[in-house]
């Protein structure tokens, strides 16, 4: 009996995962397709981030989250985790103009190698030798990516998809080292990309950003619902069912679905060297869960 309920539970965890990278998928959708002449990626990003904080609110009323420790590292969550979370939010979409959300998803998803180098620059963690093979397979892959036989890749693109991949691998390692609850953690994440996407919005616009009001507000509220607190939500109930490892695999179908995505719906089209490029970048990401 108990091992039947730990099989149910396991399924329903890998259920939670799966929904939640296929949801967290559609952000590249919800997002582009918002982008126009007056409403800016930075005008978008600003209002994601404003009603996905709102969303969160609820789940974190209960004062015993709210611990002395929270209040101590919150303003590190704010300014570093807001700025490092919302600068690969822009980095991506930026990208993603250019060489599609799918192609810029994927190598985003090169993150966890960053992390690996992380921990090994920063707190002497060994590199096995599994991440060794994970950055070569990456490479070969970006390399497939990119098309050398001639599809005019934009590396500048290109650049911008990798470096929203790192930006967030800043994130996720710092986040290792914060020991607070999660869904306080992304509100204070989600309140510091706030502040974080109208610096930058005003570095790149050369003047103050006044957010646009010129929105379509139901994707704001589908960008905000299905693309950012759900994921968050449904991968942390995930996490209590099964293992990192186990939430990591499964994970792939992330990049997998904006592709798909991407295909279906954004008219975006991958040559079949690309396709190869894809699958081996994956591959390489998610060895370097595995790596011990």
């Amino acid at each position: 009996m108990a091992s039947a309920a730990k099989q149910l539970s396991i399924k329903k965890g890998t259920a939670l995962a799966i929904a939640s990278g296929v949801l967290y998928s559609g952000l590249g959708y919800l997002g582009i397709t918002q982008i126009q002449p007056g409403f800016t990626i930075y005008d978008m990003l600003f209002w994601r981030f404003v009603f996905a904080s709102l969303m969160l609110v609820p789940f974190v009323l209960k004062p015993s989250l709210w611990t002395p420790s929270v209040f101590k590292i919150m303003p590190w969550i704010f300014f570093v985790g807001g700025a490092t979370y919302g600068l690969s939010s822009v980095f991506y979409f930026l990208a993603a103009q250019e060489i599609g959300t799918g192609v810029s998803m994927v190598i985003f998803f090169t993150f966890p190698v960053f992390v690996a180098l992380f921990a090994w620059i920063f707190d002497r963690h060994r590199l096995g030798r599994l991440t060794y093979i994970s950055m070569i397979l990456l490479f070969s892959g970006l390399w497939l990516l990119a098309d050398e036989c001639g599809s005019g890749f934009h590396w500048k693109a290109g650049l911008l998809a990798l470096g929203s991949g790192v930006s967030y691998a800043v994130y996720v390692y710092m986040g290792k080292k914060i020991k607070i609850d999660p869904l306080v953690s992304s509100l204070i994440v989600c309140l510091g990309s706030i502040f974080g996407i109208w610096m930058f919005g005003s570095f790149a616009g050369g003047q103050m950003l006044t957010p646009s009001l010129n929105a379509s507000w139901l994707y704001v509220f589908l960008t905000a619902l299905l693309a950012t607190v759900l994921p968050i939500v449904l991968f942390l109930e995930a996490m209590k069912k099964i293992s990192a490892t186990k939430a990591s695999l499964l994970s792939v179908f992330e990049p997998l679905s904006t592709v798909l995505i991407g295909v279906l719906f954004l008219g975006e089209m991958l040559l079949d060297i690309q396709i190869v490029g894809v699958f081996i970048v994956l591959v390489g990401a998610l060895l370097t869960h595995y790596d011990r």
